[in-house]
């Protein structure tokens, strides 16, 4: 069933009138007739069928009008607030009123409202979702940056030298599982240390790993050592292909 302040011909005695009223000073404009202090309320308030405005009329369209009180604001403001009200629809209600009385007699400002409120918060929450995104990418590129540095440190250390690369890059943000990763590649480059399999190399902790590596270097003769260095990649041609 349609609500009463949705129903396309509005059931509720006071919605009637504020839209006759609307469409009557409306109408009225357009044919260039004269119009009165106040239109808009002097029209609703006929379409009610109280021609004369009194502090009765007041108080039946604002509850909270208090007719006794002597701080209250005179009937001309308040005749001047409905004014307002009608000619806006409901898009603006002015002191004395509150804006209950516009929800009441214009109730679709409400939704309007909600919807706006809405999509202000759906809007709100995706730029703090970019944000957040934006945030989290430059997390990752840095990442990425820290990680390709310490894959180009690792790649100029020997058995010999792996121990100070390790106690550098463990301090670092690095996760320590890629930095192992780094490690097992590393390794396989050196025929010395081809004993090591896999199952150690991938289980065994990261600092097991560099241990074990240490102390083969320490064991290794000065030919061995020198068979490691020539699996070190030639700085001088890298940059040779830099500058090209």
């Amino acid at each position: 069933m349609i609500p009463h302040s949705h129903a396309l011909v509005p059931l509720q005695p006071q919605r009637r009138a504020a839209m006759q009223a609307i469409g009557y000073v409306e109408n009225r404009s357009e044919t260039a007739h004269r119009q009165g202090k106040y239109p808009y309320a002097s029209a609703f308030f006929r379409f009610m069928g109280r021609p004369v405005i009194g502090l009765d009329e007041i108080r039946m369209v604002d509850s909270s009008f208090d007719p006794k009180s002597r701080t209250r604001p005179n009937k001309e403001r308040y005749l001047a607030a409905i004014d307002v009200m009608i000619s806006t629809r409901g898009a603006s209600c002015i002191h004395p009123l509150s804006s209950s009385v516009g929800h009441r007699l214009f109730p679709e400002i409400q939704n309007m409202e909600h919807q706006r409120a809405e999509k202000r918060a759906i809007l709100k929450a995706h730029r703090r979702g970019n944000v957040a995104a934006k945030a989290e990418e430059l997390k990752q590129r840095h990442y990425q940056s820290q990680q390709g540095q310490a894959e180009i440190e690792l790649a100029f250390c020997t058995p010999s030298t792996i121990r100070t690369w390790y106690d550098t890059w463990a301090r670092r943000d690095l996760h320590i599982h890629d930095l192992g990763e780094l490690v097992c590649g590393w390794i396989s480059r050196f025929p010395s240390l081809n004993h090591f399999d896999r199952y150690f190399l991938r289980y065994e902790p990261l600092w097991v790993v560099i241990l074990e590596v240490n102390l083969h270097a320490d064991e290794q003769t000065e030919f061995e050592a020198y068979l490691d260095r020539l699996m070190l990649p030639n700085r001088l041609p890298d940059l040779d292909k830099k500058r090209r």
